[in-house]
């Protein structure tokens, strides 16, 4: 079993993905992070925020040749490590 829980609150979730919870609650509004009610309360699977990362490079990588110079080398530094 994995560490650490399954389902995050919006707080934790929120630092997970170095956001604000605000920013967090605007994308699961959006439909870009998936979350679901337990009971009254809003939880985010861990496996939501790693859809929501892969899918967020994957549109980085498709416009990553109409990214200025330097932001193009942000990126490429990125992916090398």
């Amino acid at each position: 079993m994995p560490d650490g829980p399954l389902l995050l609150t919006i707080d934790q979730a929120a630092v997970a993905l170095a956001v604000s919870p605000r920013t967090l609650e605007n994308l699961i509004a959006d439909g870009r992070i998936s979350s679901l009610k337990v009971g009254r309360l809003r939880r985010v699977p861990r496996a939501a925020l790693d859809r929501f990362i892969e899918n967020s490079i994957a549109e980085v990588e498709g416009d990553v040749e109409q990214l200025p110079a330097e932001a193009l080398r942000l990126v490429r530094r990125a992916r090398s490590g």
